[in-house]
């Protein structure tokens, strides 16, 4: 299956693997059949897909190929990483992370091809900051949300770095 033709991929409850299939619900294919637990899958432009899992040798970030069927686990160090997501041009990946002794997690950002995750929310008291997604531009902002001021809101940093801002308040969302 080539992936220009592939514009879906959900997770299927069965077995919690991760599949890909066409939007009109045709030609559907796992691409993981670990008998671990695949999750959050996000999409990058050329046909690759990251999600997180709890497989050997530890819960992390899996990166697949749907071309080719390759795959490997995104070396985030001591991190704990889950709920990845791309940037519209795939070649950064946003990722929610802990530390194993942390109750608390932070937004980072780090080269899909690998390299050292640079932390986004960093800040003197931990607070619950995950599910992060890309401005469309990709190169503006990381959107999260945190509940760094009581309930959880939506927050925008800028990619490279810097102050965090509230982009919602009182939204309701439950963490």
């Amino acid at each position: 299956m080539r992936s220009a033709r592939v514009i879906a991929v959900l997770l299927a409850v069965a077995g919690w693997d991760v599949h890909v299939m066409r939007a009109d619900g045709t030609c559907r294919m796992p691409i993981t059949t670990d008998p671990s637990t695949d999750l959050a899958p996000a999409w990058a432009p050329h046909g690759v897909v990251a999600y997180q899992s709890n497989r050997a040798p530890g819960p992390g970030i899996w990166i697949h190929s749907v071309e080719t069927g390759a795959e490997r686990r995104l070396d985030t160090g001591a991190l704990i990483a889950s709920s990845p997501a791309f940037s519209p041009d795939g070649t950064t990946l946003a990722f929610e992370a802990h530390y194993a002794a942390s109750i608390t997690s932070s937004v980072y950002v780090i080269p899909a091809a690998g390299g050292t995750p640079v932390e986004l929310t960093p800040e003197p008291i931990p607070h619950g900051n995950g599910g992060p997604v890309f401005s469309p531009d990709g190169v503006t902002s990381v959107y999260f949300v945190s509940n760094r001021n009581g309930p959880y809101d939506v927050f925008a940093v800028p990619v490279g770095g810097g102050q965090a801002v509230q982009v919602t308040t009182g939204s309701g969302i439950i963490g």
